[in-house]
């Protein structure tokens, strides 16, 4: 339904929240590919009146170290 095939994210719906888990080990960074799967996954969430609420959390034992700047 959400999201089709990702690699980078996770999206678990259970109305009224969503969870959105990071996931590109070892400390999540947002790259590229995960930016994009983000991007959709929000277009998705965003048009759902049932939604009040978005929970991110990252795999592992990160959140996320950020943005990679090489990209």
């Amino acid at each position: 339904m959400l999201v089709a095939a990702t690699t980078r994210i996770q999206v678990n719906i259970s109305a009224p929240a969503v969870r959105i888990k990071l996931i590109n080990p070892p400390l999540n960074v947002i790259d590229l590919p995960m930016m994009q799967e983000l991007q959709r996954a929000l277009a998705e969430i965003e048009i759902r009146s049932d939604i009040a609420t978005i929970v991110f959390q990252g795999d592992g034992h990160a959140f996320s170290a950020g943005v990679d700047i090489k990209a």
